[in-house]
């Protein structure tokens, strides 16, 4: 015997909810789940949502709100502000020196619950959370401080220039 596939998740717009809703009230949640093929519990639910969904744009399927919690909104504002002050200054700033400088802070701003990792995806994230945008150069970078190095070739007796 076959393994039964797993039910597959259905995605219900605000404008369609609110269709059911209506036809709950003119009849019962009982008839308008078999109408609308849908759980009666899920019409249960809208009905305590009714007055969120009216308020609601109407091409969203979620309501403001659900989803995944950010980790830290602290560390998010300190990273941000980080992060400006280094390309005001003109430094570089990667993708690896964020994520690094994320691990470093949020010891200080969290109340030390959960391991916080940086991953890739969570730095594509808080990027696009903050309006930031990293590409192959952005800001002209500071020239780096050469004098010591000239300064030792030159006691070497190396020229610098041929």
């Amino acid at each position: 015997m076959a393994a039964a596939e797993p039910k597959k998740r259905r995605k219900f717009d605000i404008y369609f909810k609110e269709k059911v809703l209506e036809y709950a009230a003119e009849h019962s949640g009982e008839r308008a789940a078999k109408h609308f093929s849908i759980d009666p519990k899920r019409i249960r639910y809208w009905k305590k949502q009714k007055m969120d969904l009216a308020a609601a744009n109407k091409r969203r399927a979620r309501l403001p709100g659900g989803g995944r919690k950010k980790v830290s909104t602290e560390l998010d504002t300190k990273l941000s502000d980080w992060i400006h002050s280094m390309r005001d200054n003109r430094n570089r700033v990667s993708r690896q020196i964020i994520r690094n400088k994320a691990v470093e802070i949020y010891p200080t701003v969290s109340d030390g619950g959960e391991q916080f990792l940086a991953s890739r995806g969570w730095l594509q994230k808080f990027l696009n959370r903050n309006g930031f945008e990293l590409r192959r150069c952005t800001v002209a970078q500071k020239d780096p401080d050469l004098t010591g190095t000239v300064k030792l070739w030159s006691d070497a007796g190396i020229k610098s220039e041929p």
